[in-house]
């Protein structure tokens, strides 16, 4: 019984079931949010990802702020890059 129970305990995972991801894209042109309203570390952070051929995206809720013209006070940058 308490060589089941130690099995169970270090036996791996079950393999997850992929997760199926959506993602819109919505255009500069649509959003109205220019690079002059981005805080320049913010700006430096998306164009070096994206300039090393990584995607990077400003979401959260800085992009909410300035959606709705507020000052951002803070800002997200994911991107597919590891370290």
């Amino acid at each position: 019984m308490f060589s089941k129970f130690t099995k169970r305990l270090v036996a791996p995972p079950p393999p997850a079931a992929p997760i199926e991801v959506f993602r819109d894209d919505i255009t500069q042109e649509y959003h109205g949010i220019r690079h002059a309203d981005l805080s320049p570390g913010s700006l430096r952070v998306i164009e070096t990802l994206q300039n090393a051929g990584f995607q990077a995206y400003l979401v959260g809720g800085g992009c909410r702020a300035r959606l709705r013209s507020w000052a951002a006070c803070s800002t997200n940058v994911p991107s597919c890059s590891r370290s």
